[in-house]
């Protein structure tokens, strides 16, 4: 799942990567993040080890990197149990929260017990110094310190192979160099390029203008999706890893041998899965002449050539040409902006040879305060300019995909037609 939410992430115990790029000099010197802190540490019997961390398992000290349970300096038959500052702020509240919870009150025998020394008794709860740095903290906790106030930490970001994909806002942007490098530290093993999309979608390919701002300047990405694997370079084709669910829910619904139609296939994301999983035949379009290319080899990489026939045409074109005699049983049209301005390009099929029309899968967008109403009649609208109808209206379905912006969602609307060309 491709979106990452950057204040639950952190670095784990890796060698950090240099916070230096081809853009800039130093960034930042990590060692401005050094700190010395005091926690409550709770001297434990070796042996018992097991036991008593069990017990303050909800109190231990949670900084990646660093252990919960260390060596006692003063003892080798025990151990410190380190603990959480938020949970366990000085060792008088241990003992106070230790006595108010029956479930724990006998752990205070055992830390009391004869085989301390008297001073060790004194100390079963104490102070220890622990130092940490830029490796513990999380990217949320490192912006928050490095971005100057009025300047919003980017929450999220989404990914696709080692590329991890922003979209900052205005006054972020001075920042995006220092931002995209403290990403690409924070996730050494999984990221090694951070880009920046800088400008609109395409409207012929939904692509984006997009800038390097961290790592490697390599956009070629490879991709595990619903067991097929996927290479293409990102800066070049339309992919979205949000739509990954939607992706296995839409492929979900066909049944082997079934033939798809995908009219706007980009590399392949229901076409390919549809062949290989579930042994569909598939006639799959893509405008986008990087997308046609990227789809052949990865049909080719997947071994289904024998199933998926990969076409490079505008799509009005391709359903009249390529599009058989045969009965087709679904018919997928993701995209969003304007698919249901292409439904009208069903009418140049002859479907005489069907009783029952295809599955459409009409990808769209809606900001309408009744979205599942908007989309109809949209549909309907368009189809009345043909002569296409929505075959029984009560059967249509308008399914929820995303959200894409707080007032525009994505929906999936499936239907079957009739009365084309007057059957």
């Amino acid at each position: 799942i491709c979106a990452h939410v950057l204040s639950s992430l952190s670095i784990r115990s890796v060698p950090l990567l240099s916070t230096r790029n081809s853009h800039s000099n130093q960034l930042f010197d990590p060692a401005q993040f050094d700190r010395t802190t005091k926690v409550v540490a709770v001297r434990i019997p070796s042996r018992h080890t097991h036991h008593f961390f069990k017990a303050l398992r909800p109190w231990a000290l949670e900084i990646p990197g660093m252990k919960k349970v260390v060596d006692d300096p003063d003892s080798k038959d025990h151990k410190l149990l380190r603990l959480s500052p938020e949970e366990v702020p000085s060792p008088e509240r241990f003992w106070k929260v230790l006595d108010q919870d029956p479930e724990r009150k006998n752990l205070r025998a055992l830390l009391e017990s004869d085989d301390l020394t008297q001073q060790q008794r004194g100390e079963a709860v104490q102070w220890q110094e622990v130092r940490t740095g830029y490796q513990q903290m999380t990217a949320t906790q490192v912006l928050q310190e490095l971005l100057p106030p009025g300047v919003e930490v980017p929450t999220s970001f989404e990914m696709a192979g080692h590329v991890a994909h922003l979209n900052l806002r205005e006054e972020q942007r001075p920042f995006r160099h220092v931002i995209g490098q403290v990403i690409l530290d924070k996730h050494p093993q999984i990221l090694r390029t951070v880009v920046n999309k800088v400008g609109t979608i395409s409207e012929q390919f939904r692509t984006f203008p997009m800038e390097v701002i961290a790592g490697e300047n390599n956009t070629m990405v490879e991709v595990l999706e619903q067991g097929v694997r996927f290479q293409f370079d990102f800066a070049k084709v339309y992919w979205n890893s949000r739509l990954q669910t939607e992706h296995r829910r839409l492929v979900d619904l066909f049944k082997p041998g079934e033939l798809i139609c995908d009219m706007f296939c980009g590399v392949g994301p229901f076409a390919i899965p549809a062949a290989k999983n579930k042994k569909c035949r598939v006639l799959a379009n893509d405008l986008n002449p990087e997308s046609y290319q990227a789809l052949c080899k990865n049909i080719q990489r997947n071994h289904v050539s024998h199933l998926v026939s990969p076409f490079n045409m505008d799509a009005r074109e391709f359903i009249k040409a390529c599009v058989p005699g045969e009965r087709v049983d679904h018919i997928i049209m993701n995209l969003p902006q304007d698919s249901i301005e292409f439904l009208d390009a069903l009418e140049s099929v002859s479907w005489k040879s069907q009783k029952v029309s295809p599955f459409v899968h009409c990808y769209c967008f809606s900001g309408h305060e009744d979205p599942e109403t908007d989309i109809c009649r949209r549909v309907e609208r368009k189809l009345a300019k043909s002569k296409l109808q929505v075959y029984l209206r009560e059967s249509i379905s308008v399914f929820f995909v995303r959200q894409v912006s707080p007032s525009k969602a994505m929906f999936c609307i499936t239907f079957r037609f009739q009365d084309l060309n007057g059957t």
